[in-house]
């Protein structure tokens, strides 16, 4: 990583930064195993330490930080899918997800702002149905599910899942001061589903905020 980093990264950071972070990108980080360096070895991950993942954000953020905060919306789900998958198998797109095999986004932050902006949960026949605006995502086109956090308003229950980004999303760009080129878009949900075996965790809104 520190190689790549110092080889590639950062001598592209400035374009990077102008043209936004490529598929291609992501394809090297995927080959570095850096999709995945979370997951079990059984998904072929590397298990990595915390210290090593602390690291590894270390040296991706100082070579190019647009490339650092699409990964790092990223890196993380992939050890909360891990945790969640303790004691069930994974459904595809978590396989998917754990063999470093595509990015996620991660949509979970507007639970803190419960009940005045989030995204609405509906439980329907085999799973939900999400509706509502997130406020920002990184690596939008890049990513092929997001990891979203809703709120079931009728129960006060937190349902956080893995949603494949189809035509029930549609997203407006959000032209930052800073970090140009990490593509970061508003993403609006229109009763997207998510399916019960792509759930990753639920719980009650007190617990969540916590």
């Amino acid at each position: 990583v520190r190689d790549y980093a110092e080889s590639v990264l950062k001598p592209d950071a400035l374009a990077a930064d102008t043209e936004g972070v490529s598929a291609a990108r992501i394809a090297e980080l995927s080959g570095l195993g850096l999709l995945n360096h979370l997951a079990p070895a059984e998904f072929g991950g590397a298990e990595v330490s915390r210290a090593a993942d602390r690291r590894i954000h270390e040296i991706l953020a100082g070579a190019c930080f647009n490339t650092w905060l699409v990964w790092a919306q990223h890196g993380p789900v992939v050890g909360r899918l891990t945790t969640a998958l303790a004691d069930r198998q994974p459904s595809p797109l978590a396989r998917r997800i754990l063999t470093g095999r595509l990015l996620v986004g991660a949509a979970l932050s507007d639970i803190r702002r419960y009940p005045d902006h989030y995204i609405r949960a509906e439980q329907t026949t085999g799973g939900w149905l999400l509706s509502g605006t997130i406020s920002w995502v990184s690596g939008w086109g890049l990513n092929s599910a997001l990891a979203v956090g809703a709120v079931d308003p009728k129960s006060e229950s937190v349902v956080t899942a893995l949603l494949p980004v189809d035509h029930h999303t549609r997203s407006e760009h959000l032209e930052l001061s800073a970090l140009g080129g990490s593509r970061t878009d508003r993403v609006t949900l229109d009763r997207a589903f998510v399916a019960a075996e792509d759930k990753l965790s639920e719980g009650d809104i007190a617990g969540a905020e916590a």
